[in-house]
């Protein structure tokens, strides 16, 4: 690996594309989270049906996580995580090419949303645990950084693109999001950095089982931990309906889907606007109060989504659920 200052990390060839291929993969995730609820509504006019889509991929990463990073740990990082990219990839081909011989199926949509919901936790996980092997110890920071932003900017510029590409056509968003797996596996391939150091085993290895059950323990013997984690996973359930629930009242003000995109913009601005103010809260407040605090506030504040009279203060209701936590 090879050894950098500063500003310099940029020049690690190898991080920049391990950065540019979650750049791209994250905004084909973005136009196909957003048009996949709206193929849903379109094929069977069923908010139910809808959710229960979206309801599959975040249960498949919540149930899928246990599990996910003992099998990490026992893999090759960088050959697991192409492979979850191609597999994501012929999945969602396959609804580009249903969707355009018309012959798409509930089924086939249930079945993609379970195992891009695996495939994406697997290759999260691997990517989380081999960023330290592709940076020196001293640019981890700011490499972090640089993902976080990376996140961000996608999150308020990724949804009004996904809305202009479902604008196009319903199938767009899916082709666009098969592309950028290919790319970010393409990107993959190229890196020459191992993303985890060679393993002398000294002693046999402990079962598959035992490690996620010592993983688990120690997560409950850890509070602030196992708050952290309990409240994200009730998050992540709470995020699927909520994205419904928006969607379908931004339908019913007679929003076009570039808006719809606009509207969760804002709520990544909040997200961003959150992110800077909540160094400085956390040093004054504990974290589990301001968590606590947040939620409660997101709570009292949903409702008002139901009483916007159009879109843009839809989207302006958006940008207020400023997020300290996430």
């Amino acid at each position: 690996m090879n050894t950098f200052r500063g500003s310099g990390l940029l020049r690690n060839r190898d991080f920049s594309l391990l950065l540019s291929s979650q750049l791209i993969s994250a905004i084909g995730d973005q136009a196909q989270f957003m048009a996949l609820p709206l193929v849903v509504l379109a094929l069977t006019g069923s908010a139910t049906q809808a959710g229960f889509v979206l309801g599959l991929g975040t249960v498949s990463f919540l149930a899928f996580g246990l599990v996910a990073g003992a099998l990490v740990d026992r893999w090759d990082r960088k050959t697991t995580m192409i492979w979850c990219e191609l597999g994501r990839t012929m999945l969602t081909s396959g609804v580009v090419v249903t969707a355009w011989l018309d012959r798409l199926t509930m089924p086939q949509l249930y079945t993609t949303a379970v195992l891009a919901g695996v495939l994406g936790t697997l290759f999260q996980v691997a990517n989380t645990a081999a960023l330290p092997n592709v940076v020196d110890a001293q640019q981890l920071p700011t490499a972090l950084g640089y993902q976080q932003t990376a996140g961000n900017a996608v999150g308020i510029f990724g949804a009004p693109l996904a809305g202009a590409l479902y604008a196009l056509g319903r199938i767009v968003p899916f082709a666009v999001n098969a592309v950028s797996f290919a790319v970010s596996a393409a990107s993959l391939r190229l890196m020459h950095a191992r993303f985890q150091v060679a393993r002398q085993e000294i002693r046999p290895r402990a079962r598959l089982a035992t490690e996620i059950r010592e993983g688990v323990g120690w997560l409950w013997r850890e509070p602030i931990v196992r708050f952290l984690t309990l409240a994200s996973a009730a998050d992540k359930v709470r995020y699927g309906a909520g994205y419904l629930l928006i969607i379908t009242l931004a339908q019913q003000l007679g929003s076009s889907p570039l808006w719809i995109g606009v509207i969760f913009s804002g709520a990544a601005v909040g997200a961003m606007a959150g992110a800077l103010v909540s160094d400085r809260a956390t040093r004054r407040f504990p974290l589990g109060r301001i968590a606590v605090v947040m939620l409660w506030l997101e709570a009292i504040m949903f409702p008002l989504y139901a009483l916007a009279p159009d879109p843009l203060l839809l989207a302006l209701g958006s940008v207020a659920k400023v997020d300290l936590v996430r």
